[in-house]
């Protein structure tokens, strides 16, 4: 369903919604490095190579050892090599927290994340034991005083699977009847959460909740009473607000930050140009202010260009 807005246009529906946002990060990366780089015919989105998605600042032994540990396969061609790899994608989700977090490895003492600092490292696709047969992979994991752990979105949660219909049907349950054998890790606020997701897989969509729960799991056990902090870090358009599934995206988030408010696992979430704001001020070093420009060019993008558009919310 489309709707006219007062500009003209036609409110997207949801599958050109997520098309407008592949074609904005794409455009963007397209304008800094060039057409070249796109070289896959049939995947116009995808770069050739995956170095080719990265800002130049970024050196490969800072990320590319955690990503082939990690079990999200973010460098094999898929569909029996019909399908490039996820990496190459200008949205891919990895990228996007590759090329933000990456440099911070060697300048570790620079990184403040949601009020915590003093970090003594960082690590790509974490994996923290569960006592099941297979833990989530936690996107960007810090330790050091403090212990932050991030899930990091940029399209997923404008796919279709991740609708409230598509969380409802679909063929398994968010959480493996395994899970009741490690319940009794969850303080009494995720455990709420716990149990409203188990009632109704679609109660939070386009987050996905669940993950969230399943990493908890995995904190609590390795880290125990230490202060922790779980951050669901997010992209959006520069032109967020002309977009309602932002707005709806956010209510969502606030529901759960609403839940798990007095948890001993405290819950922080914002956006990644919300995050790139929070590093600026009159004490940030130069290499850092460099690195946020170039990441705002890539990434701090409108959906619909200034020209096509005088206004109005779609």
């Amino acid at each position: 369903m489309v709707t006219q807005t007062n500009c003209g246009a036609m409110a997207p529906n949801g599958s050109r919604l997520l098309s407008l946002a592949q074609s904005a990060l794409s455009g963007s990366w397209r304008a800094v490095r060039g057409p070249q780089v796109f070289g896959i015919t049939s995947h116009p989105h995808y770069v050739t190579d995956f170095r080719d998605n990265l800002l130049e600042s970024i050196e490969r032994n800072d990320f590319e050892q955690d990503l082939r540990r990690g079990d999200g396969n973010e460098f094999g061609w898929r569909n029996r090599g019909r399908s490039p790899p996820k990496f190459h994608a200008a949205y891919s989700s990895s990228a996007l927290q590759v090329n933000t977090f990456a440099p911070f490895r060697s300048r570790i003492g620079d990184l403040v994340l949601f009020g915590a600092g003093r970090f003594a490292s960082l690590r790509f696709e974490a994996q923290l034991a569960t006592g099941l047969a297979r833990s989530p992979n936690i996107d960007v994991l810090c330790e050091g005083d403090d212990v932050v752990a991030i899930e990091s979105k940029c399209l997923e949660f404008l796919y279709p699977g991740a609708a409230k219909d598509a969380r409802r049907k679909a063929p398994q349950p968010p959480f493996r009847p395994s899970y009741a054998a490690i319940e009794h890790h969850l303080d009494s606020n995720f455990r709420q959460l716990y149990d409203e997701i188990r009632a109704d897989p679609g109660i939070f969509a386009p987050v996905d909740a669940a993950q969230l729960v399943k990493h908890c799991f995995g904190l609590r056990m390795a880290y125990g009473r230490r202060p922790i902090v779980l951050a669901y870090l997010f992209w959006e358009p520069s032109d967020s607000d002309r977009y309602a599934v932002f707005a709806q995206h956010r209510h969502q988030i606030a529901r759960v930050a609403q839940i798990l408010s007095g948890s001993p696992v405290s819950f922080a979430a914002m956006s990644y140009a919300e995050l790139f704001h929070t590093w600026l001020d009159a004490s940030t070093p130069q290499w850092l202010a460099d690195h946020i420009t170039k990441l705002q060019q890539r990434y701090d993008v409108p959906l619909t260009p200034a020209s096509a558009c005088g206004g109005g919310r779609i």
